[in-house]
């Protein structure tokens, strides 16, 4: 995921499978019976919302880099530029 600041290719994922993660259990608390199905339900979309942010981030992330330029400006000379 390179080319974009480590904070946004960090956030992104984790807000996604927050969102996904909320969205999911709560269509499950409306919609699944209570029971044993209910709570293997909600152990998939703890596994795998995590799993559908980092997929969805990987297509999501390669736009972002046009507005994160790699413009890095050069460093301050040393002594040692100037020794010879």
């Amino acid at each position: 995921m390179g080319g974009v600041p480590v904070a946004v290719a960090v956030s992104v994922p984790a807000v996604l499978a927050w969102v996904f993660g909320v969205g999911a259990t709560a269509l499950l608390i409306e919609l699944a019976p209570p029971g044993t199905a209910a709570w293997v339900l909600r152990l998939a979309v703890a596994v795998g919302a995590p799993l559908i942010a980092l997929r969805l981030t990987r297509r999501l992330l390669p736009p972002l880099r046009r507005l994160f330029p790699d413009n890095r400006s050069p460093s301050r000379p040393t002594a040692y530029d100037h020794a010879a």
